[in-house]
């Protein structure tokens, strides 16, 4: 019965750690996206260059440009 209850607490300590593992991976893979980036088209926080509108329009206006000038 001594043998047997040690391998349950071994194997229930092992399983309390695994959970805290993973509670610790989610929760760095949350902070790691909480912070908002800084779009260095705009300048303006919350998203990235390849998102940002007004860098779209800017290239309508130069495709417009071009167009024009052809």
């Amino acid at each position: 019965d001594l043998e047997i209850l040690e391998v349950q607490e071994v194997v229930a300590s092992l399983k309390s750690f695994e959970l805290r593992l993973d509670r610790h991976n989610e929760n760095s893979t949350e902070r790691a996206f909480a912070s908002k980036p800084k779009c260095h088209g705009c300048g303006k926080f919350g998203h990235m260059i390849r998102e940002c509108n007004g860098n779209k329009n800017a290239h309508k206006v130069n495709y417009a440009n071009q167009v024009e000038e052809t």
